[in-house]
């Protein structure tokens, strides 16, 4: 498939005629509004809920961790298979062991 320019695949319908009218606001004011939003959702970290089990499943921080591992994050899907055997082989582990 030959590359072409984002821009060429969007209408001009769809494009904006004048600039988005966004509020001017520093990093640290949107850091802290997100906070305070993160801290009024209830999760499995805040505190326990004995209702919604089905959907409120207990991952283990351990897993949250090695999947931010250099070598999951940075594993691209078109990235040749010969370059990700580690990977796929923790995967083909860990399948059977479910």
């Amino acid at each position: 498939v030959p590359e072409k320019p984002l821009i060429d695949a969007i209408s001009t319908k769809l494009l904006r005629d004048a600039p988005a009218n966004l509020p001017e606001v520093t990093e640290s004011q949107v850091m802290r509004h997100y906070i305070n939003l993160s801290t009024k959702n209830h999760h499995v970290d805040r505190d326990f809920y004995p209702l919604g089990s089905c959907t409120m499943k207990y991952n283990p921080k351990i897993n949250d961790v090695l999947a931010t591992l250099p070598g999951f994050t940075n594993i691209h899907p078109n990235q040749p298979a010969e370059k990700v055997q580690g990977a796929l082989n923790i995967m083909f582990e860990m399948e059977k062991m479910l």
